[in-house]
């Protein structure tokens, strides 16, 4: 009697024991799912990235060659020249003739 408790004790604990393991098999897989998605998308970003990166180099030398060959306005001369277009332009006795 008592060692047939014993062993339906024991059955029920291993019974118990080996559905926590299937549980825990589960959500490890759920788990790696999960980070396997966030991983590759991350991958995605970063090469993505990398990518505009590049682009933007080569714009920045460009922009660099080009800035290197013209005289650079001060923000006060390009001000003035835009009130001097403005009065020319309010200015009616001023036609401009298109070349």
């Amino acid at each position: 009697g008592e060692d047939s408790l014993k062993l339906k004790e024991l059955m029920n604990l291993c019974t118990n024991l080996s559905n926590k393991i299937l549980d825990l098999e589960s959500e490890i897989l759920d788990i790696k799912s999960t980070y396997k998605a966030k991983i590759e998308k991350l991958e995605s970003r970063v090469e993505r990235l990398e990518e505009e990166n590049i682009v933007l180099k080569e714009l920045k030398g460009v922009h660099s060659t080009i800035d290197s060959n013209e005289p650079i306005m001060e923000k006060e001369e390009s001000s003035k020249q835009g009130r001097k277009i403005a009065n020319i332009d309010a200015d009616v006795e001023i036609n401009l003739e298109k070349v």
